[in-house]
Protein backbone atom coordinates (compact mmCIF):
# COMPACT_ATOMS: atom_id res chain seq x y z
CA UNK A 1 0.00 0.00 0.00
CA UNK A 2 1.40 3.42 -0.98
CA UNK A 3 1.12 6.49 1.21
CA UNK A 4 -0.27 8.57 -1.65
CA UNK A 5 -1.85 8.28 -5.09
CA UNK A 6 0.34 8.44 -8.17
CA UNK A 7 -1.63 11.31 -9.69
CA UNK A 8 -4.52 13.66 -8.90
CA UNK A 9 -6.75 12.90 -11.90
CA UNK A 10 -8.64 9.71 -12.76
CA UNK A 11 -10.57 9.10 -15.98
CA UNK A 12 -10.94 6.43 -18.66
CA UNK A 13 -7.67 6.48 -20.56
CA UNK A 14 -8.02 7.58 -24.17
CA UNK A 15 -11.44 9.12 -23.51
CA UNK A 16 -10.39 12.58 -22.32
CA UNK A 17 -12.19 14.20 -25.26
CA UNK A 18 -15.47 12.66 -24.05
CA UNK A 19 -15.20 14.07 -20.52
CA UNK A 20 -18.00 16.59 -19.85
CA UNK A 21 -18.02 16.68 -16.03
CA UNK A 22 -15.07 16.93 -13.62
CA UNK A 23 -15.64 16.09 -9.95
CA UNK A 24 -13.05 17.63 -7.64
CA UNK A 25 -12.85 15.83 -4.30
CA UNK A 26 -10.55 16.04 -1.28
CA UNK A 27 -8.12 13.22 -0.50
CA UNK A 28 -7.76 9.43 -0.63
CA UNK A 29 -8.78 7.13 2.22
CA UNK A 30 -7.53 3.65 3.07
CA UNK A 31 -9.37 1.88 0.25
CA UNK A 32 -8.16 4.42 -2.30
CA UNK A 33 -4.56 4.01 -1.16
CA UNK A 34 -4.84 0.23 -1.25
CA UNK A 35 -6.25 0.21 -4.80
CA UNK A 36 -4.29 3.17 -6.12
CA UNK A 37 -7.10 5.37 -7.46
CA UNK A 38 -9.77 7.82 -6.14
CA UNK A 39 -13.36 6.93 -5.22
CA UNK A 40 -12.58 3.24 -4.73
CA UNK A 41 -14.49 2.91 -1.45
CA UNK A 42 -17.87 3.87 0.03
CA UNK A 43 -17.78 7.45 -1.29
CA UNK A 44 -17.31 6.01 -4.77
CA UNK A 45 -20.34 3.77 -4.20
CA UNK A 46 -22.42 6.85 -3.35
CA UNK A 47 -21.34 8.51 -6.60
CA UNK A 48 -22.22 5.45 -8.69
CA UNK A 49 -25.66 5.15 -7.10
CA UNK A 50 -26.37 8.84 -7.64
CA UNK A 51 -25.00 9.14 -11.17
CA UNK A 52 -25.90 5.77 -12.68
CA UNK A 53 -29.10 5.19 -10.69
CA UNK A 54 -30.76 2.01 -12.00
CA UNK A 55 -27.79 0.76 -14.01
CA UNK A 56 -26.50 -2.70 -12.94
CA UNK A 57 -23.12 -1.02 -12.48
CA UNK A 58 -24.42 1.35 -9.79
CA UNK A 59 -23.34 -1.08 -7.03
CA UNK A 60 -19.67 -0.72 -7.98
CA UNK A 61 -17.45 2.10 -6.71
CA UNK A 62 -17.14 4.93 -9.20
CA UNK A 63 -13.36 4.73 -9.34
CA UNK A 64 -13.57 1.02 -10.14
CA UNK A 65 -15.87 1.71 -13.09
CA UNK A 66 -13.28 4.10 -14.49
CA UNK A 67 -10.53 1.49 -14.12
CA UNK A 68 -12.79 -1.04 -15.84
CA UNK A 69 -13.32 1.45 -18.69
CA UNK A 70 -17.07 1.17 -18.27
CA UNK A 71 -18.87 3.06 -21.05
CA UNK A 72 -21.25 4.67 -18.50
CA UNK A 73 -18.41 6.79 -17.07
CA UNK A 74 -16.67 8.02 -20.23
CA UNK A 75 -18.19 11.48 -19.65
CA UNK A 76 -16.82 11.81 -16.11
CA UNK A 77 -13.43 12.49 -14.53
CA UNK A 78 -12.27 12.74 -10.91
CA UNK A 79 -9.60 15.00 -9.45
CA UNK A 80 -8.38 14.54 -5.88
CA UNK A 81 -7.20 17.84 -4.35
CA UNK A 82 -4.56 15.96 -2.34
CA UNK A 83 -2.78 12.78 -3.39
CA UNK A 84 -2.13 11.85 0.25
CA UNK A 85 -4.65 11.23 3.07
CA UNK A 86 -5.75 14.10 5.28
CA UNK A 87 -6.53 11.66 8.10
CA UNK A 88 -3.60 9.97 9.85
CA UNK A 89 -5.77 6.91 10.54
CA UNK A 90 -5.82 6.20 6.80
CA UNK A 91 -2.07 5.55 6.76
CA UNK A 92 -1.01 1.95 7.37
CA UNK A 93 1.32 1.25 10.30
CA UNK A 94 4.83 2.15 9.24
CA UNK A 95 3.74 4.41 6.38
CA UNK A 96 4.81 8.05 6.61
CA UNK A 97 4.43 11.23 4.59
CA UNK A 98 7.21 13.54 3.54
CA UNK A 99 7.91 16.74 5.43
CA UNK A 100 5.75 19.00 3.25
CA UNK A 101 2.81 16.58 3.15
CA UNK A 102 2.92 16.20 6.95
CA UNK A 103 2.43 19.95 7.35
CA UNK A 104 -0.93 19.71 5.56
CA UNK A 105 -2.13 16.46 7.06
CA UNK A 106 -3.98 17.90 10.05
CA UNK A 107 -6.17 20.07 7.81
CA UNK A 108 -9.09 17.62 8.10
CA UNK A 109 -8.98 17.77 11.92
CA UNK A 110 -8.90 21.57 11.73
CA UNK A 111 -11.92 21.56 9.43
CA UNK A 112 -13.95 19.29 11.72
CA UNK A 113 -13.05 21.33 14.83
CA UNK A 114 -13.88 24.57 13.03
CA UNK A 115 -17.36 23.34 12.03
CA UNK A 116 -18.12 22.28 15.62
CA UNK A 117 -17.13 25.75 16.83
CA UNK A 118 -18.57 27.93 14.05
CA UNK A 119 -21.75 26.32 12.72
CA UNK A 120 -21.99 29.21 10.25
CA UNK A 121 -20.62 29.00 6.71
CA UNK A 122 -18.98 32.44 6.72
CA UNK A 123 -17.04 31.80 9.93
CA UNK A 124 -16.11 28.27 8.87
CA UNK A 125 -14.95 29.39 5.43
CA UNK A 126 -12.78 32.15 6.89
CA UNK A 127 -11.09 29.76 9.35
CA UNK A 128 -10.27 27.12 6.76
CA UNK A 129 -9.13 29.68 4.20
CA UNK A 130 -6.80 31.27 6.76
CA UNK A 131 -5.45 27.83 7.66
CA UNK A 132 -4.80 27.03 3.98
CA UNK A 133 -2.92 30.34 3.61
CA UNK A 134 -0.84 29.51 6.68
CA UNK A 135 -0.03 26.01 5.42
CA UNK A 136 0.82 27.39 2.00
CA UNK A 137 3.38 29.70 3.59
CA UNK A 138 4.94 26.77 5.47
CA UNK A 139 4.85 24.20 2.64
CA UNK A 140 3.99 25.92 -0.65
CA UNK A 141 4.99 22.97 -2.84
CA UNK A 142 1.72 21.14 -2.03
CA UNK A 143 -0.56 23.96 -3.16
CA UNK A 144 1.63 24.66 -6.19
CA UNK A 145 1.45 21.03 -7.28
CA UNK A 146 -2.34 21.05 -6.83
CA UNK A 147 -2.65 24.25 -8.87
CA UNK A 148 -0.36 23.08 -11.68
CA UNK A 149 -1.98 19.63 -11.86
CA UNK A 150 -5.46 21.14 -12.01
CA UNK A 151 -4.35 23.52 -14.77
CA UNK A 152 -2.99 20.59 -16.79
CA UNK A 153 -6.15 18.61 -16.13
CA UNK A 154 -8.44 21.37 -17.40
CA UNK A 155 -6.35 21.76 -20.54
CA UNK A 156 -6.50 18.02 -21.27
CA UNK A 157 -10.33 17.92 -21.32
CA UNK A 158 -11.11 19.90 -24.43
CA UNK A 159 -14.88 19.33 -24.23
CA UNK A 160 -15.31 19.82 -20.48
CA UNK A 161 -18.52 21.66 -19.54
CA UNK A 162 -19.05 21.20 -15.78
CA UNK A 163 -16.81 21.41 -12.71
CA UNK A 164 -18.35 20.07 -9.51
CA UNK A 165 -16.33 20.64 -6.31
CA UNK A 166 -17.23 18.26 -3.47
CA UNK A 167 -16.40 18.88 0.18
CA UNK A 168 -15.44 21.97 2.12
CA UNK A 169 -11.66 21.60 1.98
CA UNK A 170 -11.73 21.00 -1.77
CA UNK A 171 -13.98 24.05 -2.14
CA UNK A 172 -11.69 26.31 -0.08
CA UNK A 173 -8.64 25.15 -2.05
CA UNK A 174 -10.45 25.73 -5.34
CA UNK A 175 -11.60 29.17 -4.22
CA UNK A 176 -8.00 30.14 -3.41
CA UNK A 177 -6.89 28.83 -6.79
CA UNK A 178 -9.56 30.78 -8.67
CA UNK A 179 -10.09 33.76 -6.35
CA UNK A 180 -13.87 33.40 -6.74
CA UNK A 181 -15.92 36.23 -5.32
CA UNK A 182 -18.88 33.99 -4.45
CA UNK A 183 -19.58 30.59 -2.93
CA UNK A 184 -21.72 28.64 -5.47
CA UNK A 185 -23.09 26.05 -3.06
CA UNK A 186 -25.86 23.95 -4.65
CA UNK A 187 -26.15 26.33 -7.57
CA UNK A 188 -24.57 26.61 -11.00
CA UNK A 189 -22.57 29.68 -11.96
CA UNK A 190 -20.61 30.48 -15.09
CA UNK A 191 -16.85 30.53 -14.67
CA UNK A 192 -14.28 31.44 -17.30
CA UNK A 193 -10.70 30.21 -17.13
CA UNK A 194 -9.30 30.11 -20.66
CA UNK A 195 -12.52 28.22 -21.49
CA UNK A 196 -16.11 28.70 -20.27
CA UNK A 197 -17.44 26.28 -17.66
CA UNK A 198 -20.41 25.76 -15.38
CA UNK A 199 -19.25 25.55 -11.76
CA UNK A 200 -21.04 24.17 -8.71
CA UNK A 201 -20.11 23.34 -5.07
CA UNK A 202 -21.90 20.40 -3.41
CA UNK A 203 -21.44 18.27 -0.32
CA UNK A 204 -18.94 15.44 -0.30
CA UNK A 205 -20.40 12.00 -1.12
CA UNK A 206 -19.15 10.69 2.25
CA UNK A 207 -21.95 12.75 3.85
CA UNK A 208 -24.26 9.97 2.59
CA UNK A 209 -22.52 7.30 4.73
CA UNK A 210 -23.44 6.12 8.21
CA UNK A 211 -20.94 5.75 11.07
CA UNK A 212 -19.94 2.29 9.82
CA UNK A 213 -19.28 3.57 6.31
CA UNK A 214 -22.41 2.09 4.76
CA UNK A 215 -24.31 4.00 2.07
CA UNK A 216 -27.50 5.59 3.40
CA UNK A 217 -30.40 5.07 1.00
CA UNK A 218 -33.98 6.27 1.20
CA UNK A 219 -36.44 4.57 -1.11
CA UNK A 220 -33.51 3.17 -3.05
CA UNK A 221 -31.89 6.60 -3.57
CA UNK A 222 -28.95 8.42 -2.05
CA UNK A 223 -29.23 12.05 -0.98
CA UNK A 224 -26.26 13.34 -2.97
CA UNK A 225 -27.61 16.20 -4.98
CA UNK A 226 -25.69 16.42 -8.20
CA UNK A 227 -27.85 17.56 -11.09
CA UNK A 228 -26.64 18.48 -14.55
CA UNK A 229 -26.92 22.14 -15.46
CA UNK A 230 -29.82 23.06 -17.74
CA UNK A 231 -28.48 26.32 -19.02
CA UNK A 232 -27.38 27.03 -22.54
CA UNK A 233 -24.18 28.83 -23.33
Amino acid sequence: MANHLEKHEHYVQGKQNEVKTLFILESPGKTELEKGYPCAGPSGEVMSKALLKISPDSDKAFGELIVDENHNVFQYAIFDTFKFPLKKDDLMLGETLDENESVWQNLKDVEQDSWRQCKKMECHSAKITNKILELNRRAPSIFNEYKNSLEDCLKSFSNLEEIVVCGFIAQCMFKEYTDLNEWPYNKWISWTHENDYFLRFIKHPRSCLDDEGNVIEKNGKVDWKYSKHRKKR
